[in-house]
């Protein structure tokens, strides 16, 4: 049996369940990028700006989690919420001496990732 469109499209008519599970996630991925973002860290990778590749997936992840979780929510609101928060871990890692670097490229890479979920998941923003 297949699943009709107008209902995947539709998170607010999904179960209320399945919401409550990417609220939880979102809360999870935020709190570990959080985590992951001021905890030293040892020698980086070998390959050359795969960071920023990182960045980008863990943003998008958290801001892919949270509007399916919160379908209501108007996007705009939901990037402001994530880029400040990428924004913000670069701004403190630049201050707090804990053998991190803030990096300008890197809160792009956070905004870019944060963006491109909502662009791809543009389907499922509230309707009616």
């Amino acid at each position: 049996m297949m699943i009709p469109s107008s209902i995947f499209f539709a998170p607010r008519l999904w179960p209320r369940s399945a919401l409550m599970s990417f609220k939880a996630l979102g809360v999870i991925f935020g709190l570990t990028i959080i985590y992951a973002s001021l905890t030293p860290v040892g020698a980086g990778g070998s390959v050359p700006h795969a960071d920023k590749l990182m960045h980008a997936l863990a943003y998008a992840a958290l801001t892919g989690t949270l509007r399916l979780g919160w379908p209501i929510i108007w996007g705009g609101f939901i990037i402001i919420g994530v880029g400040s928060l990428g924004i913000g871990l670069e701004i403190a890692q630049a201050l707090f001496g804990n053998g991190r670097t803030g990096s300008l490229a890197d809160a792009f890479a956070n905004v870019f990732g944060a963006g491109m979920a909502l662009v791809i998941l543009y389907p499922f923003r509230k309707r009616g």
